[in-house]
């Protein structure tokens, strides 16, 4: 297991100070009656937490999963037992609420404004096929349309996109589809075209343009292939980033 899925007691803690008052997390920090609320775990450093009454602490002292209180290393000293533990990092600072699955935040903030063809808006193959011809016809004249959180695994007989079928709805439009994984396009001729990649493209290190006998499937494996697809998308102007990330930050 690397350190970066590894059980973490800080992570584990719900950031939150869910029957606390300000005054006894920022002032005084009191065991709450009725409970025991001796710390199994005790963090000191540089700790910021979101309120506005005391932005700063020294300490952090966690039972249960939870946030017991947060003040001086001095006051949180009533929370120390024979059995607490300490956890001191010796860089960097503790902030709440920061939880990342995996999100691949500037890949997923870039595609978020493409068509929709996950599974949960296109329950089939053929609604996701509707969805992207509606897109094309809308598009304006030689801009390329972008879908986005595709996945066959979730579709019924797990159905694909491949060049062939992107195609038959345009077949001078390009079109890239990135699969919900991150890891794949979907792709069209017009957008291998503009890419300027061929059937007999070698694939680079570590990626896979789709080639089979021959013929180029549609499907692009891997940022180092798909890295060659990148002007082939509509252009990442101030406005288009600025759109992705606060488009993105609206989500949490």
């Amino acid at each position: 297991m690397t350190d970066c899925c590894a059980p973490n007691p800080v992570h584990a803690a719900r950031m939150s100070l869910d029957g606390v008052t300000p005054a006894e997390r920022t002032a005084q920090p009191r065991r709450r009656s009725g409970s025991d609320s001796t710390a199994e775990l005790l963090v000191t450093g540089s700790i910021v937490t979101l309120d506005d009454a005391q932005p700063t602490a020294e300490a952090m002292a966690i039972a249960g999963g939870r946030i017991l209180a947060v003040g001086s290393r001095a006051d949180l000293e009533t929370f120390v037992g024979p059995d607490t533990k300490t956890f001191a990092p010796k860089t960097g600072a503790v902030l709440p609420g920061f939880v990342e699955p995996h999100l691949h935040l500037v890949s997923s903030a870039l595609v978020f404004s493409g068509v929709d063809c996950s599974p949960y808006a296109n329950k089939t193959l053929d609604a996701v096929l509707a969805a992207l011809k509606s897109a094309v016809a809308a598009a304006p004249a030689g801009q390329t349309v972008v879908g986005q959180l595709f996945d066959p695994s979730l579709l019924p007989g797990q159905a694909t996109l491949t060049a062939e079928l992107l195609d038959q709805i345009s077949p001078t439009v390009p079109i890239v589809v990135m699969n919900a994984s991150q890891h794949f396009f979907y792709v069209n001729s017009a957008a291998y075209a503009k890419a300027g990649i061929t059937a007999d493209t070698p694939n680079p290190p570590g990626g896979d343009y789709g080639a089979r006998n021959g013929r180029l499937t549609g499907i692009v494996a891997e940022n180092a292939a798909m890295l060659s697809f990148v002007s082939v998308l509509p252009p990442l102007t101030p406005d288009v980033i600025a759109a992705a990330i606060t488009g993105i930050a609206a989500m949490a």
